[in-house]
């Protein structure tokens, strides 16, 4: 049988509210939802009532929490041990099993460098901290206590309603008790939440679509790692009232910051949800990592970053590097072979949406390393490449 899965209602707002760990007035159809369950670490844990509400915008994603306390409790790792929260946002399967591709992010409510994190990308460990554009407030105020986040979608790429088929979501809010236990509230419950190396349980957001707004844009790579000589395409959604022309602008700076590939083109958007490409020649673009920027009508509506990656053939490297087997000791035959084989790995296991100095580097020195066993003695090369 197929995990089920339900659907959480996501209204539109069309302003930036104010990040203050209170809710504005001013947000529509604001009620809270009530936490599917509620997980105590002791039995006698007292019930405390708690609720969220969520909505979006083409920016940014908001959340607030609420919970009946009079005070905040502080604790190391809040997001963990209480008072704070966690919360996934990944890609779903077709199937609603639990989803390998995500981020889950650690809000707590002191203020020192760690109160806002990514705890894992994807199944792996993170503990990046994230800056000033995800801004997040916490407040006691009538007996309540809450919390409050602006989380733009640039800070969890490549997710955007405007740009993803649908989007997992999933929350915990851990509320401290006396002096060591907690209570774990749950939109789904998941035993799997805070680990390392697993997947994770979801529900799927329902974007509600504005009543009223103006047009909005957006843009993304399909791929954000492209091979040299290989032409770059750039996926568009917009939702609009009425049919549009838009004049769109994309550009593309190497690290110096210097404009090196630019497209200019008119492109019509359809009234409701409709999605355009653009497709940038990159031929004479050198390997290295790149800053895209969109504009539309010349106002900047996004900046990606991309990689152009040398030109790789991981099967003839190895052939190459059996031919010259007889040059090499063993210890540094196996050493190359691994190293080929690794990079072949990262290059594979990389996603469509993610761009990495590391990879493209490491099939730089591959191809080098070749090329040089070729040229020199196998012991002047290993002896350079220690020194470099």
């Amino acid at each position: 049988m197929k995990p089920a899965y339900g659907q959480i209602s996501v209204p539109y707002i069309n302003n930036d509210p104010v990040i203050d760990g209170l809710p504005d007035i001013n947000l529509q159809s604001f009620k809270l939802n009530e936490f599917a369950t509620a997980r105590k670490s002791n039995p006698e844990n007292p019930g405390i009532k708690a609720g969220y509400y969520i909505a979006y915008s083409e920016s940014f994603l908001y959340l607030y929490i609420e919970a009946s306390a009079e005070k905040i409790i502080f604790r190391d790792r809040g997001y963990q041990n209480g008072d704070g929260f966690h919360l996934m946002i990944g890609k779903p399967l077709p199937d609603g099993e639990p989803a390998s591709e995500f981020y889950i992010l650690g809000f707590s409510p002191d203020e020192n460098n760690y109160n806002k994190l990514v705890w894992y990308y994807n199944i792996d460990l993170s503990g990046r901290r994230l800056d000033s554009k995800t801004k997040y407030k916490s407040a006691e105020k009538n007996g309540k206590i809450s919390f409050e986040l602006l989380l733009p979608w640039s800070v969890i790429y490549p997710y955007n309603p405007l740009l993803s088929e649908k989007i997992g979501f999933n929350l915990c809010f851990v509320k401290a008790i006396g002096e060591g236990e907690k209570t774990l509230y749950f939109v789904k419950e998941d035993n799997k939440f805070q680990n390392e190396q697993s997947k994770r349980e979801y529900e799927i957001l329902d974007f509600k679509a504005p009543a009223t707004r103006t047009s909005s844009i957006v843009s993304r790579p399909i791929k954000n790692t492209i091979s040299h000589g290989g032409n770059l395409r750039v996926k568009l959604s917009g939702y609009n009232k009425e049919v549009i022309n838009k004049i769109i602008t994309v550009r593309i700076f190497s690290g110096e910051n210097s404009l090196v590939a630019t497209k200019n083109t008119t492109v019509e958007f359809e009234p409701g949800i409709s999605e355009r490409e653009i497709i940038v020649d990159c031929e004479n673009l050198i390997s290295g990592g790149y800053i895209l920027r969109v504009f539309a009508d010349n106002l900047l509506i996004d900046e990606h970053y991309i990689s152009i990656i040398h030109d790789y053939n991981f099967n003839e490297w190895r052939a190459k590097l059996n031919s010259l087997s007889d040059k090499l000791s063993a210890g540094n035959l196996n050493t190359l072979k691994f190293y080929i084989n690794n990079t072949e790995h990262l290059l594979r296991s990389a996603k469509d949406y993610e761009c990495s100095y590391f990879i493209r580097k490491n099939i730089s020195e591959v191809d080098e390393l070749i090329k040089a066993l070729e040229e020199v003695s196998p012991s002047c090369l290993f002896a350079r490449k220690r020194r470099g």
